[in-house]
């Protein structure tokens, strides 16, 4: 593959990143504060609208998706081009753009068609990845440079959010109306940058390879799952990498969704914009640590077991500075306090990289590409669906827990886990796994 092909891929990316999260900044912001529930139980009902595709359907679509990963990435293009200007319309002519219980319902009901398009979306994107970079036997740097052009532009996100939504304001459904004409135009140009990669010659082989076994996608969604799990016990040790992502997205992800929110809006009294800060922080570490992991990971045949699980173990550990730093509040002028607690915060966002390249980088060493799509459902499965677990859990059990006290139990969760891994994740000499990188670079 050229550089050409893969630079017009990372356009898609970025395109579709800015909608996005400028959609899901405005809809988190919008259910705190107008749920008809608490608002822990608003941001719990976020997650399970977004775990029911996941669960209920990913496993099955990646069975079907096969090596098709362009064209069925453009489909979802369109499908979430269509849920959100279908949004847009129904907001515009909805009359007064009334805070009722009815638009909530709305609201969660367009975010579970967008999640569906979404799972399917990031199916084909990490498919696609390893595939279109010039060279494939390095696959952590294909995914580090991905994350760059996402993170760019993510980067705007923040920045839009701040400059469209006066200092104090709360979110009105006419700003999500028109964050949802944003995020549809970011779709159409993401589906318009793959549709330019038509000619690329290895996307027809892989298509054409795949069109063999299309007698398969008339097989019952039953056993097209049944597929998937025969797939995934080829691969013992993939099989370990998602049981601990389930592991530790169910520990950590509720205390730090709900957490964060209640931390930043409740325990610190901040506004709606402070979100959208955090939301730059974690861009920024992401960019940091993109170029850090690229900086220290010089080896292309790296172990990628023992730098995911020490990941974690890392990942878990930068919680703890920040509750510390959260006791000073009522002794630090509030300035001093708050931009120490953006250093903390930025400092633990760098380690994300690390956690989500390393786990992508070992399932797709350690597998053949034809299998990408079966073993990726299942690994929407367990960080995604373990996410809204997660959520839905602290959401219930912890209704009136503080922030900092959520964001430390996430932080222990995510430290014991990567201990467990630590011990636990090796790979295994000679196995038919540890070639799985040798096939990708023949098969291609």
């Amino acid at each position: 593959m050229s550089w050409a092909d893969y630079s017009v891929f990372l356009v898609s990316q970025a395109f579709s990143e800015i909608g996005d999260h400028l959609w899901a900044l405005g809809l988190r912001n919008y259910l705190f504060e107008n749920s008809p529930w608490t608002p822990a139980a608003g941001l719990a009902a976020l997650f399970i609208i977004q775990a029911i595709p996941v669960f209920l359907f990913g496993p099955w679509i990646s069975q079907k998706i096969q090596q098709q990963w362009r064209r069925v990435a453009i489909t979802a293009d369109a499908g979430r081009l269509v849920v959100t200007a279908a949004f847009a319309i129904f907001l515009y002519f909805q009359g007064g753009f009334g805070e009722t219980g009815d638009v909530v319902f709305v609201l969660l009901g367009a975010q579970f068609l967008l999640e569906l398009g979404t799972i399917v979306f990031q199916n084909c994107r990490h498919c696609l990845i390893p595939v279109l970079y010039p060279n494939p036997d390095d696959i952590s740097r294909a995914h580090l440079w991905a994350n760059v052009a996402s993170l760019s532009a993510a980067a705007i996100v923040p920045l839009l959010f701040l400059l469209a939504l006066p200092a104090g304001s709360k979110i009105q459904l006419h700003w999500l109306m028109w964050a949802a004409v944003v995020d549809a135009f970011t779709f159409f140009a993401s589906g318009a940058a793959l549709f330019a990669l038509r000619r690329s010659e290895k996307l027809k082989k892989l298509q054409n390879e795949s069109s063999g076994s299309s007698a398969e996608s008339s097989i019952s969604p039953v056993r097209q799952f049944q597929i998937g799990l025969e797939t995934a016990r080829k691969y013992p040790v993939v099989v370990k990498i998602l049981f601990f992502s389930f592991l530790y997205n169910l520990l950590l992800m509720g205390p730090v969704e709900i957490g964060l929110v209640t931390f930043l809006r409740k325990d610190l009294a901040l506004p709606p914009a402070s979100l959208a800060i955090n939301l730059l922080l974690f861009v920024s570490g992401l960019f940091a640590g993109t170029f850090v992991a690229n900086a220290l990971w010089k080896t292309k045949n790296a172990d990628h077991l023992k730098r995911f699980s020490h990941s974690i173990f890392w990942d878990g550990i930068t919680f703890f500075p920040i509750c510390a730093f959260a006791l000073l509040q009522t002794v630090l002028p509030k300035d001093l306090f708050l931009s120490g607690l953006c250093i903390l915060f930025f400092l633990h966002y760098t380690l994300v990289p690390f956690v989500k390249v390393s786990r992508l980088a070992a399932i797709q060493t350690l597998s053949e590409s034809k299998h990408w799509s079966s073993l990726l459902g299942f690994h929407a499965v367990a960080v995604e669906g373990a996410a809204a677990i997660s959520v839905v859990l602290v959401a219930f059990a912890f209704p009136e827990t503080s922030g900092m006290l959520l964001l430390a139990l996430g932080g222990l969760g995510a430290t014991l886990c990567g201990m467990i891994g630590i011990f636990f994740l090796k790979p295994k000499l000679g196995s038919a796994e540890s070639s799985g990188l040798n096939q990708l670079s023949e098969s291609l």
